[in-house]
């Protein structure tokens, strides 16, 4: 093991050792090895090495597009980001694309699973998008030739520890060293030393190098009527005692919310992403129950804020192992009651949805990924007890609500993530529906009852056409009133009261002039539109002083060096 000054003394290193043919291997989100990837990047610019990278997740500063949030959010986003490295290939993308100059074509970029976004703001990037399971990405990287790991990692008790990403990579790391390659790890004081199969033999490792960077931390989204209806009809599916997956973002904050409003207890969480709702359940008596190693929750990768990094910190409630086993059919099977929440993009009359992509105008656009979403779906239906919940908002809406587009459609003309006969419960923010192993009638009934009443009369047309329903068959009374209303009716009170039932995610507060501090808490409070506008009106004039001060500042300054 070598221990390096920097980043770029490591990969030239490594170089020397490989060849000039580089294949890097770098966790999905939290674990990235930015650092070396940014140090071969630089070489196989200056055409000195031919460069492929595989990841997943790769992680951007975020950014809100539009409107009120943006102009709010967006300056503090850079001022809580500016110590975290990007990967600068990503970041060439981006600006490229809004430059409207010609990609980087300097190495290949595969990835498995997207940055929300990152294909809408680079679409010629989705080129060698590399659609695979969770579970066989190890098997791709061997086929591939793969001969560098470069990752993120603790150092406690005397050894190194994979940290946020024991997934993949364990196994990478065996499969990189028997093929003749090198591990190289950022030794990252942040880094939580996560207790299961994540440890690292030093004899395994070939470069190291040290980093105080601060992990990356998500942002929570907040929730408005229909996340906080989706997460109480699916709450509504998960009972006592289950044992549970869910992801990471608005559905799993809502589920998470909504089980503890609930009161339900004695769960045990299995899932391949341990996200900040676990902690959530966790602290409020939710998940109680250990499993034969003495977890509560058992995961591969670890997603969320500076809070959940502390808190699985040498934790012995939560136990890291491989995808292999989180993500396994015949592990899974044998669990009790393992409920599966998961969230999909559309779905047609027959029950087949499309959870990693979209169609937008005539070309397609891949959003994200499939992770392991197909094997929970498949699994949790082998389960004694299971279910397998995908969550879906019937419509996109505008921000008053108001519906502008069906997200269940007559036929998918999009990449199908789950096929109909591994379909089990669907919930969409009027009410869930099990359609595992139902008729094709039942199934485009389900999927006219869920969807807004705005396009109802639309899709049963549709049906009739494709001779799906029979010809007698109506939308029930109970389901004719699907609309944004009624959502504000039945969920506006507790929706306006818990915006951000998990917490921000991130210290916005820590990074905001008192202006922004006073938006912030105005909608995380849910203030009324007239008192946002009022507090807005008043960032505005603070940043203009701001802005003028910048100018005079550089103007006083340019006097005194001209003098």
């Amino acid at each position: 093991m070598k221990r390096c000054t920097s980043a770029q003394a490591a990969c030239a290193d490594a170089i020397d050792r490989l060849g000039r043919d580089i294949f890097v291997v770098s966790p999905l989100g939290i674990g990235a090895g930015n650092q070396y990837l940014n140090g071969f990047a630089r070489q196989a610019k200056e055409g000195r090495i031919n460069l492929s990278v595989l990841t997943a997740l790769a992680l951007q500063v975020p950014e809100v597009t539009g409107g009120m949030k943006a102009r709010l959010l967006n300056p503090i986003f850079q001022r809580v980001y500016r110590r975290y490295t990007t990967f600068t290939y990503i970041d060439e993308c981006l600006e490229a694309k809004k430059n409207g100059t010609p990609m980087p074509d300097y190495l290949k970029f595969y990835s498995f699973y997207f940055f929300p976004g990152f294909s809408t703001a680079a679409p010629d990037a989705q080129l060698d998008y590399t659609p695979i399971n969770f579970r066989d990405v190890n098997e791709a990287l061997r086929m591939r030739g793969a001969n560098v790991v470069a990752m993120k990692a603790a150092y406690r008790h005397g050894r190194f520890n994979c940290g946020t990403n024991t997934d993949i990579m364990t196994r990478t790391i065996r499969d990189v060293k028997s093929a003749g390659g090198v591990v190289m790890l950022i030794e990252t004081d942040d880094m939580p030393y996560c207790h299961g199969d994540g440890d690292i033999p030093e004899a395994m490792i070939d470069y190291v190098i040290e980093s105080k960077e601060p992990l990356y931390s998500m942002p929570h989204q907040p929730l408005s009527v229909v996340e906080h209806a989706i997460g109480s009809y699916a709450a509504e599916l998960i009972p006592d005692g289950a044992t549970l997956q869910i992801g990471i973002g608005q559905m799993a904050d809502a589920v998470g919310f909504w089980l503890k409003r609930l009161g339900r207890t004695g769960i045990n969480g299995v899932s391949e992403m341990i996200s900040p709702a676990f902690m959530y359940l966790i602290k409020n008596g939710v998940i109680t129950r250990r499993n034969e190693k003495g977890a509560l929750v058992t995961g591969s990768f670890v997603v969320g804020s500076e809070e959940l990094f502390r808190y699985v910190d040498d934790n012995p409630d939560f136990y890291l192992t491989s995808v292999h086993d989180t993500n396994n059919l015949d592990v899974i099977a044998k669990l009790p009651l393992f409920h599966a929440v998961n969230s999909t993009l559309q779905m047609d009359l027959f029950t087949q949805c499309a959870s990693e992509g979209l169609i937008k105008g005539s070309r397609f656009m891949q959003y994200t990924g499939m992770g392991g979403q197909f094997e929970f779906q498949e699994s949790a239906m082998k389960s004694p007890g299971g279910k397998s919940i995908l969550c879906l908002r019937s419509a996109y809406r505008n921000e008053k609500g108001v519906p502008e587009k069906s997200n269940i459609v007559p036929l998918l003309s999009n990449v199908i993530g789950v096929p109909r006969n591994k379909m089990d419960y669907i919930v969409t923010e009027y009410g869930w529906r099990r359609v595992g192993f139902a008729t094709i009638s039942d199934r485009a009934k389900a999927a006219i009852e869920l969807a807004d009443s705005a396009f109802q009369k639309e899709l049963l047309a549709s049906a009739r056409t494709l001779g799906i329903v029979d010809a007698s068959y109506t939308v029930p009374e109970a389901c004719r009133n699907n609309t944004y209303s009624e959502l504000v009716r039945k969920f506006g009170a507790v929706s306006a009261a818990n915006v951000y039932p998990l917490g921000l995610g991130i210290a916005l507060e820590a990074y905001a002039t008192e202006a922004e501090r006073s938006l912030i808490r105005a909608g995380r409070d849910g203030a009324g539109m007239l008192m946002k506008a009022k507090l807005l009106w008043r960032l505005r004039r603070e940043r203009d002083w701001a802005s003028a001060a910048w100018r005079a500042s550089f103007a006083q300054l340019g006097e005194i060096l001209s003098a």
